[in-house]
């Protein structure tokens, strides 16, 4: 896996992981009792009908880690019946989970008790959310152990274990909890909410997606099932989906802190800076780093005047003086900046910042920092030009790798860093700092820097990719940048994507070919042969596949793209069917390859087997994917179920009117018209 930019994640993942921290460190509390249901016979008068109701509370607990409506109706069952000792606890576990231990404690003080018997496993609980919430998680543990151990079924004690598990040893070891709280409660939207929040905490998004997805569907407007689903969002660096998620839960919630800060983090990493001032003006009193976040949005757009009138209202600190010194690179300042930076040396941003302050002033990068991430390996690069040594910059650029996406040294030689001169190499530090830090100003100064040194691939590279991330024209920077090192793979694959979006078949197909001669890169391969395809180049879009199938042998991917191809252009029915059925053996149930092999089946003139791969292909597609289902309208008229072709043709129609498949639609419209 590409090395991720440190500096870029110190400052993202502070902003996101902030937003989890206050109630459970990352895992949601179910704190859905404003949505709850009232339920019959709350407030009727017998001890039996007011215990019966608390059981009734407490089942909803346990099997849905659902504590709504325990608020209001435990409080009247207490009045009704103070001896009523389970109606006692769920308030205690919900002021617990509130984070108002006093008040959790005081109602399980022995005067308060008095002679009511508290139920054993719920009293467990309680207190080991009370003591989780005071941070003496020895002491939660135990209570938490305690409370599986008496009852092992009981998916809420799981549940409570996990987040005590999840605060003392991290993600990767609540797992099994997380885990074990969902089979047992296999219809509890906010088990399955933490289990995947936990498991896209350690790390496995894929099945993080697949225990939200369950999540989803027991209950999608749950808050707790909107946040895990934001959060998912944003590791996968999806910000504009994370927003959606976590505006749902405002509008259930307007009061949740997590979704308010959720919201603004999200619209600062999706640059929707009008929008993120909106939210932290509007939620300001949820949000206890407001400032904070205004300022992260003020740098980030390079408003210079918002970001100075914030950083005078935060508090001193970290942040503070790392807003300091980039808000001063932003202006040009680097004396300014290096004092700012001194202040948190010892921090990853600090040091950073402190290098590229000192190499803008004519300094040396510090020793050993070539060893310390990416980031700081470019640094130390820039450190070596500066002191005109191309081949130890050439070394340090190696670690250096995926320092901003996409960015390696593959087709980059000596001789082409031995034509940047020195002093464009410490001019280059400040906006460089600026480009990793996401902060606003770096692409400006770095064209600037690119346009008065036409021989430098170095600063035309940085300066397209800085141009290309906020939206600004860079296509030609990239063409000065292929001039210079035509070899230069990463400025090839920009090219190529360049013109991909603008949907420039031909000069994307010229780019990414020459990037494949250079490197073998899966997502360059599969993008030439879609291509080749494209342009009737069938021998390069078949040589595309194949070597991406090289790279990637157990890539379901790449054994369903180049099955699909021999089915339909090269007419390889028996290679296809191979490949295609050693892809399900990796994916099964994937709608794409079930495709392929409805279609191989098809072709072969097995129309039953067709009608089954391909029903439950457009089953599995639910809608996201017309051509398969006009696939099975294939099938269908071959079949002779004209009926049928027409009743699942009408309605794909209008979806893909004035798109690239009418074309096909229309022509099997008129085959099963009458």
């Amino acid at each position: 896996m590409p090395r991720r930019a440190a500096l870029r994640f110190v400052i993202s993942t502070f902003l996101l992981s902030s937003a989890w921290q206050p109630a459970t460190a990352g895992i949601v509390d179910p704190l859905m009792w404003k949505n709850a249901q009232p339920f019959d016979g709350a407030t009727q008068g017998p001890a039996f009908q007011t215990r019966l109701n608390s059981d009734i509370l407490a089942e909803r607990l346990r099997s849905r880690a659902d504590l709504g409506g325990i608020e209001a109706r435990a409080t009247e069952l207490l009045q009704l019946n103070p001896a009523d000792g389970m109606a006692r606890v769920l308030l205690a576990i919900l002021r617990a989970v509130q984070s108002d231990v006093e008040a959790a404690r005081a109602l399980l003080e022995p005067d308060a008790v008095g002679d009511a018997r508290l139920p054993e496993v719920e009293l467990l609980i309680a207190r080991a959310l009370i003591a989780r919430e005071e941070g003496t998680l020895e002491r939660a543990l135990m209570a938490a152990r305690r409370a599986v151990a008496l009852d092992g079924s009981h998916p809420y004690a799981h549940n409570v274990l996990a987040t005590v598990v999840y605060r003392r040893d991290g993600p990767a070891a609540a797992l099994t909890h997380m885990e074990r709280a969902a089979e047992l409660a296999p219809d509890g939207a906010t088990y399955w909410a933490n289990f995947g929040a936990t498991l896209a905490e350690a790390g496995f998004l894929d099945r993080a997606q697949s225990a939200l997805t369950r999540a989803v569907e027991i209950n999608p407007v749950a808050c707790d099932v909107l946040l895990g689903l934001g959060r998912l969002d944003m590791l996968r660096v999806q910000p504009v989906d994370a927003a959606q998620s976590f505006s749902k839960c405002l509008a259930v919630q307007p009061d949740n802190a997590d979704a308010a800060r959720g919201l603004a983090v999200a619209l600062i990493e999706a640059r929707d800076f009008e929008n993120t001032r909106a939210v932290l003006d509007r939620y300001a009193g949820l949000i206890p780093d407001a400032a904070m976040l205004r300022v992260e949005a003020a740098l980030r757009a390079g408003n210079a005047d918002a970001a100075q009138a914030g950083i005078l209202k935060m508090e001193e600190g970290t942040s503070r003086y790392l807003a300091r010194g980039r808000l001063a690179l932003m202006q040009s300042d680097a004396e300014a900046a290096l004092s700012a930076f001194e202040r948190i040396a010892e921090t990853p941003a600090g040091r950073l910042g402190v290098a590229a302050a000192t190499l803008a002033l004519g300094g040396d990068a510090p020793e050993g920092l070539v060893e310390e991430g990416a980031e700081q390996a470019l640094f130390a690069a820039y450190g070596h030009l500066a002191n005109g040594a191309p081949e130890q910059a050439l070394a340090a650029l190696n670690m250096a790798s995926y320092a901003v996406p996409g960015f390696a040294i593959d087709g980059l030689s000596e001789a082409d860093l031995a034509t940047i001169a020195p002093e464009t190499a410490r001019a280059m530090a400040g906006p460089l700092f600026l480009r990793l830090s996401l902060t606003g100003g770096a692409a400006p100064q770095l064209r600037q820097i690119a346009e008065a040194n036409p021989n430098d691939v170095l600063a035309a590279f940085f300066a397209a990719e800085s141009a290309a991330r906020v939206g600004a024209p860079s296509i030609d920077l990239l063409d000065s940048a292929a001039r210079i090192a035509p070899d230069f793979v990463v400025v090839q694959v920009m090219r190529g994507n360049h013109f991909f979006a603008q949907r420039e078949a031909r000069d994307a197909f010229e780019a990414y070919g020459a990037a494949a001669k250079i490197r073998k890169d899966p997502d360059v391969l599969v993008r030439l042969g879609l291509l080749g395809e494209t342009l009737g180049e069938d021998a390069a879009a078949e040589a595309a596949y194949r070597a991406f199938l090289s790279v990637q042998p157990d890539s379901y991917i790449a054994l369903n793209q180049l099955a699909w191809f021999l089915a339909v252009r090269a007419d390889d029915l028996s290679e296809a069917k191979d490949l295609a059925q050693k892809a399900l053996a990796f994916q099964p149930g994937n709608a794409a390859i079930l495709d392929t092999l409805g279609w191989i089946a098809l072709r072969e003139g097995d129309v039953e087997l067709a009608l089954e791969r391909l029903e439950a292909a457009a089953l599995a597609a639910d809608g996201g994917a017309p051509e398969i289902e006009l696939n099975l309208v294939e099938a269908l008229i071959v079949a002779g179920q004209m009926d049928r072709a027409r009743a699942q043709l009408a309605p794909i129609v209008m979806r893909v009117k004035d798109t690239p498949l009418q074309q096909r639609a229309d022509a099997l419209t008129s085959r099963v018209t009458p």
